[in-house]
């Protein structure tokens, strides 16, 4: 799970994020007070 504020610079928030299916959670814990921020979700190779 990676965010941005800018969609150009991400940083790594975890790297075992586990999907179910079709879905996937994640609460971000230490949130940008008063900006938007952007997640993205790489899908990792074994």
């Amino acid at each position: 799970m990676d965010s941005s504020i800018d969609m150009i610079e991400w940083n790594e928030l975890d790297d075992g994020v586990t999907g179910k299916k079709e879905t996937t959670s994640f609460v971000d814990n230490d949130p940008i007070e008063n900006r938007k921020v952007f997640y993205r979700i790489r899908v990792l190779e074994e």
